[in-house]
């Protein structure tokens, strides 16, 4: 039998549980405030990279507004127009090429500063003259683009990313009004390389590019063109623009990361499928040693509907500083609740030892005098209140001096916790066994009357007569029992037990002998 320590071991598992709690509170705060700051971050990032796209388109229509109130909003252009659109096709086809004459130097203008189409459309939304691709003519383009019914039909001027029968581009599109009829529309538009080219300005140390969704460009350019297309190596819902491809692989600065199959390979795991939702993505990705802000920008159409994207990757320092920040305080809050939970455990590591202390034997680590006693006051109340008996047994060790007296008080020691051994193998759990004294052991034995007492006595009396020790033989013990007899103190029952054994000693020791 134990004394409980139930109540300590109760408080210690609370105090590690409050501070476990505390500490997942605090992971839980820090967390939430790094997730704050980054997501705060990386909407300044993206804002930053909108605004900067939206500058660029800005600053392009206005020089195009520029150019059209300059060189196209007149009577002798819009006239040759209007009669292109009401003439034969002897007529359009002299119209065309003075109209190629007389705009040549326009076109060449324009062209120097990034744009990529000037083209001319009738007043039923026929392709009446592109000047990037002057053999290319005549087809409708009132069914494939948006852009053409709104400024043909519906007569008003259209700007937006749009993809054309060649190429895809912001387009400024504007309706040209002869006399009070309309006579067509001219689209002057701009590159996606437009857009890279002034955010590469802005920074240079990163990887910048454009993809359009595949099946946008399958339905809407000339099957003759889509070789200016080839297949995106993050999603197969995507192309790149050739052109554009092959312009920023020539440049002598960038990250160049779009040509890093692994890093491509890492990314697709991570993008394809908010890209084919068509969602916009903004993440970090740590790849070689570095962590990549990487953004992909929506473009939506003349419809507002997600056609493609801009896409951005650079190694982002911010993000490493604001992850290297989180773990430093995880570390330390980590190590602060470990050095906590150790303190505590041996807190309670040494105050268990001092209780052991206080309530063991020093030699024998069985219970000493005291926590007997205070075990025995425990027991005799339960005893009282169920109505059962309960024995003592005295168990000294025979002839113990000559052990001290002729082998050494090492030997005496060794005698005295081998005998604690065999008789705590011996007896019940439920038993209370403690060293009384010297050579002198007390076994409380709830529940048990005499008889069964005896049964146990003789056990461990039995068990200590095997026991031989080197150069010294074996020992012996004699024992003296006594019951419990109405509900009488336990100094009493000692008593009678101690007489008995000293009945033992004097019958010849090495027996048990139960007091009568």
């Amino acid at each position: 039998m134990e004394i409980s320590a139930n109540n300590g071991k109760r408080l210690t598992t609370l105090i590690i549980a409050i501070i476990v709690l505390i500490w997942g509170i605090a992971l839980f705060f820090v967390d939430r405030q790094y997730r704050s700051k980054y997501d705060d971050y990386v909407r300044y990032r993206n804002r930053t990279l909108d605004n900067a796209i939206d500058g660029v388109v800005r600053a392009y229509e206005n020089f195009s507004n520029f150019v059209f109130a300059s060189a196209i909003d007149n009577d002798r252009i819009k006239a040759q127009l209007y009669e292109a659109s009401y003439g034969d096709e002897e007529e359009r086809a002299r119209i065309r090429q003075q109209l190629g004459e007389e705009l040549r130097q326009t076109h060449e203008l324009i062209t120097k500063h990034n744009f990529r189409q000037f083209h001319f459309q009738l007043a039923n939304g026929d392709s009446f003259y592109r000047f990037h691709n002057p053999g290319k003519f005549g087809d409708n383009l009132l069914f494939v683009r948006k852009s053409m019914r709104m400024v043909n039909l519906e007569h008003k001027y259209v700007t937006g990313f749009e993809e054309g029968r060649i190429f895809s581009g912001y387009r400024f599109v504007y309706p040209l009004n002869y006399k009070g009829i309309h006579a067509g529309s001219i689209e002057i538009s701009i590159s996606p390389q437009c857009i890279l080219e002034e955010l590469y300005a802005l920074d240079s140390n990163r990887d910048l590019g454009f993809i359009l969704s595949k099946s946008v460009m399958k339905e809407t350019v000339f099957l003759d063109e889509q070789a200016r297309y080839k297949t995106c190596d993050i999603s197969d819902e995507y192309v790149y623009d050739v052109e554009i491809l092959t312009k920023n692989e020539a440049r002598p600065d960038g990250l160049k990361l779009h040509r890093d199959k692994a890093f491509q390979a890492e990314l697709r795991k991570l993008v394809e499928n908010d890209l084919r939702t068509k969602a916009p993505v903004t993440l970090a990705m740590d790849y070689d040693g570095k962590t990549y802000l990487v953004q992909y920008r929506q473009i939506k159409d003349i419809s507002q509907e997600p056609v493609g994207y801009f896409f951005s990757y650079k190694e982002d320092r911010e993000i490493q500083a604001f992850a290297a920040a989180r773990k430093i305080v995880i570390f330390l809050a980590t190590v602060i609740m470990l050095i906590l939970i150790i303190s505590i455990a041996f807190m309670y590591i040494s105050q268990r030892e001092i209780q052991r202390m206080a309530v063991t034997d020093n030699l024998t680590s069985v219970y000493n005098r005291h926590s007997f006693y205070a075990l025995a006051g425990r027991e005799t109340a339960r005893a009282d209140r169920a109505g059962e008996p309960l024995s003592i047994a005295m168990v000294d060790i025979d002839f113990f001096k000559k052990v001290n007296d002729n082998y050494g008080h090492a030997m005496g020691d060794q005698v005295l916790k081998t005998t604690a051994g065999r008789i705590k193998n011996s007896v019940r759990k439920t038993d209370v066994l403690a060293r009384y004294g010297g050579e002198e052991f007390i076994v409380l034995m709830p529940s048990t009357d005499s008889r069964d007492a005896f049964t146990i006595a003789e056990r461990i009396r039995n068990s200590i007569e095997g026991c031989t020790f080197e150069n010294m033989g074996g020992i012996t013990v004699s024992i003296g029992l006594s019951e419990r007899v109405d509900k009488e103190i336990i100094d009493d029952v000692i008593n009678r037990a101690d007489v008995a054994l000293y009945r033992a000693k004097e019958a010849g020791r090495n027996r048990t002998v139960v007091y009568e």
